[in-house]
């Protein structure tokens, strides 16, 4: 189980006007295939998408996130056998979010291109990390978290209701870690 509680604070927000790609259409097409050292392996099907640029204002904020995390599981200690942890964690970092939206009306109907990216980077400070396999031994008390989260524009799939996340992070008891999950937004301001 993994359990974090924490807060924002916003340092900033700049706005900046950029390019956005906005799908129009979608048309079907044959595509050549070649290896990588050019010998022609024949056509495919593919679906290829029309877009145009539009001006779009890009939103990028900057917070401080600070809270607590618990995180309980097993694990193996090589020589000793596997056991069960608990650990809870006080951490700070940074954040950095950008977003844009465009609605686009073409003719009779509407198109839209949305975007969200967060980064982040913590460091963490574990004064509890407990195991039922003793002696614990030497352990760093302190450990780190970074990580992305958001959606892309003009996905037309699952991926469009889902949250992708990536982390990679070091913790006082499993060590180095990689995690890549899905989430789903239950509320989009």
């Amino acid at each position: 189980m993994k359990v974090d509680a924490g807060v924002f604070y916003r340092l900033g927000e700049k706005k900046k006007v950029k390019d956005v790609k906005v799908n129009v259409s979608t048309f079907k097409t044959k595509v050549d295939v070649e290896t990588s050292s050019g010998r022609y392996l024949g056509t495919v099907d593919a679906l290829g998408v029309n877009q145009i640029l539009v001006d779009g204002t890009y939103k990028l904020q900057n917070s401080a996130r600070g809270g607590l995390c618990y995180q309980s599981g097993t694990y193996d200690r090589q020589r000793d056998g596997i056991g069960t942890y608990n650990s809870v964690g006080v951490f700070a970092g940074f954040v950095r979010e950008s977003k844009v939206h465009i609605d686009v009306a073409l003719k009779d109907r509407m198109t839209k291109s949305a975007q969200y990216v967060r980064m982040s980077a913590v460091i963490v400070f574990f004064p509890v990390a407990n195991s039922d396999i003793s002696p614990l031994g030497e352990i760093s008390r302190l450990g780190f978290r970074a990580g992305a989260q958001g959606s892309l524009p003009g996905m037309k799939n699952f991926l469009n209701a889902m949250a992708p996340k990536v982390e990679i992070g070091y913790h006082v008891l499993n060590g180095s870690y990689f995690q890549l999950g899905f989430g789903y937004n239950i509320y989009k301001s």
